[in-house]
């Protein structure tokens, strides 16, 4: 009874931590998608609105090859101008009015993208040359903050499983969802929430009301970490923030 008494008390932890991202634990069971829903969906998006201007390694067009442009801009620069790019120049945006004189004076146009667009736009971007520095960056201090007294990536389990290689394993849509909701999930009958709050003896998840940037940031950090585990031999040395 004593020692069932102090599983109990261990498992009163406060989680708002702990299982943050507790599907890791799980994750190797299950299917993941070879490219999740938001990478998709902004191909998709760039493939039918972005590319007769533009390339992702194939050089300029009418406008930037974008190759790389995530780990080159900061990410909210990069929603605020594909969002509305006549609004950056007319504020006199330095960077905007750069890329006016580079190419002659044309303008970009707004597509009228939606956020969740303008993200799955990026999500495709950071798929196709990696995560955002930047991001990745902010993700960090995050994790750092709010994670890491839990779980270490490539170091072990903690009181919350090692999430290296987490972003290679589960499907991007399925960690937000998670992460924003859990308690809904569960709900829903999703079966790695329902495996998890079994596993950990009906330890629950609480919703952590992360902004979206504030996930989107972890998410880039594990990414860049998971990219980092098995790099192509040119980005070996590169440093990891």
């Amino acid at each position: 009874m004593a020692a069932n008494k102090r599983l109990a008390d261990t498992l009163s932890f406060p989680l708002s931590i702990f299982a943050l991202l507790l599907s890791c634990a799980f994750a190797a069971e299950l299917k993941a998608s070879s490219e999740d829903g938001s990478v998709s969906r902004g191909k998709s998006i760039f493939e039918k609105g972005c590319s007769f201007c533009h390339t992702i390694g194939e050089g300029r067009k009418v406008g930037a090859d974008l190759k790389d442009v995530t780990k080159r801009r900061p990410r909210e620069w990069l929603i605020s101008f594909i969002s509305d790019p006549e609004r950056m120049y007319k504020e006199g945006d330095p960077a905007t009015k750069k890329l006016v004189q580079r190419h002659g004076g044309i303008r970009m146009s707004s597509e009228g993208l939606s956020g969740q667009e303008v993200s799955d736009v990026l999500a495709y971007l950071e798929s196709k040359g990696g995560p955002s520095r930047t991001s990745a960056e902010w993700g960090k201090s995050t994790f750092e903050r709010k994670c890491s007294i839990c779980h270490t990536i490539g170091s072990g389990n903690k009181i919350g499983p090692d999430l290296k290689e987490v972003t290679k394993r589960r499907p991007r849509e399925w960690l937000i969802s998670f992460i924003s909701d859990p308690e809904k999930m569960f709900k829903e009958g999703d079966l790695t929430a329902v495996k998890l709050r079994e596993q950990y003896r009906g330890a629950k998840m609480p919703t952590l009301k992360l902004t979206e940037q504030e996930l989107s940031n972890i998410l880039s950090y594990l990414k860049f970490r998971d990219a980092q585990s098995n790099p192509p031999a040119k980005e070996k040395n590169e440093a990891v923030p």
